[in-house]
């Protein structure tokens, strides 16, 4: 592969910049479906920028022996282009076969987004040549997963991480621990705040509409916050065992006390985005602030900026820990910035 046009013509034109292929060992070597074989070789040399060429990827024919392809590789947030297209003309051959495939895919994609901003404060704090070596090992491991690792067992073929399976990563999906919430004591009032939501007709759309993507909507709430005018803000956990991006983990109720009635109902998710509503101060629907336009505002946007770090630490979590704990953690930073944005 190495002596082959295609990697010749690379190395032609890396050598100018101080780059060079390097043989072994390869970042990745599997056999692919038909007879075709996926190299990927690592590049050393030069200052690690984005779009630098950090490896080169390969595939080669085995009957007969020929070197289709070699492709660069590049430092940055975004991947190829095309593997945001997975029914593209230019997909195959994939990396996995069917939805295991199509989850590491977007896997990758997360990873490289969240790898590089990490690179860029690691720069500052490091220094380039210690947060380039690490950017490179994590980029490589998620090569890696993506190539090899399914959904529901990511790190069982082993990580550079760990000697061994993750404790959680070893189980099936759909037999992952449930990620609980903290518990919260009610007065006798807000029992019956919990009691005329749970019997009320909002409850019931919203809690099927929960379950037909599978999550359960736990009957006791973990955040209850009294607002102004008798109304008062409670978020139910849902029961789920995994996280992922649109994954349903809350909802949120606005009950009003003297009429006892709900006034709406809300399902939150994981992933990057703040809440549509809260972003636009819940006045779309008329609906009661806990606070005044201007603190609510600034609660706003500390709890946005949360969402996005939080979901870039999430992908750094389960590319170098499994996605049990990655969920875990940030599950149980989601109910604190959520406390405290309700604080405001």
């Amino acid at each position: 592969m190495l002596d082959s046009p295609p990697v010749q013509a690379l190395r032609t034109l890396l050598k100018p910049l101080g780059q060079e292929i390097v043989e072994d060992p390869p970042v990745l070597w599997k056999r692919m479906p038909g007879p075709h074989l996926r190299v990927i070789f690592p590049v050393r040399g030069g200052a690690l920028e984005d779009g630098s060429v950090v490896a080169v990827v390969t595939l080669s024919s085995l009957d007969p022996l020929k070197t289709l392809y070699a492709h660069p590789m590049h430092a940055g947030p975004g991947v190829n282009p095309l593997l945001a297209h997975l029914d593209g003309p230019m997909a195959a051959p994939k990396a996995q076969n069917g939805a295991d495939g199509d989850r590491a895919t977007r896997r990758m994609v997360e990873h490289k987004k969240a790898l590089w901003s990490r690179f860029q404060q690691e720069r500052e704090t490091l220094g380039a040549a210690e947060a380039s070596r690490r950017w490179r090992n994590g980029y490589f491991w998620a090569l890696r997963r993506l190539y090899f690792c399914a959904w529901c067992k990511p790190c069982d073929w082993g990580s550079p991480f760990y000697d061994v399976p993750l404790p959680g990563n070893e189980t099936c999906k759909w037999t992952l621990p449930e990620l609980p919430a903290p518990a919260i004591e009610l007065a006798p009032a807000e029992e019956q705040v919990t009691q005329d939501i749970l019997a009320s007709e909002i409850w019931r759309v919203e809690t099927e509409y929960a379950l037909r993507g599978g999550f359960h909507t736990s009957a006791r709430p973990v955040i209850l916050k009294q607002m102004r005018d008798g109304f008062c803000y409670v978020v139910f956990p849902m029961r789920n065992g995994a996280i992922d991006g649109g994954t349903l983990v809350a909802l949120a109720v606005i009950h009003h006390a003297p009429t006892r009635k709900v006034w709406h109902a809300q399902c939150l998710s994981a992933g990057p985005e703040a809440e549509i509503l809260y972003r636009a101060a819940l006045r779309p629907l008329g609906l009661p602030l806990p606070t005044s336009p201007e603190r609510w505002a600034t609660a706003f946007e500390t709890y946005a900026q949360w969402r996005r770090d939080a979901w870039i630490q999430f992908w750094l979590d389960e590319l170098e820990h499994g996605f049990v704990h990655a969920g875990r953690h940030w599950l149980s930073a989601f109910w604190t910035a959520l406390d405290k944005l309700l604080e405001a």
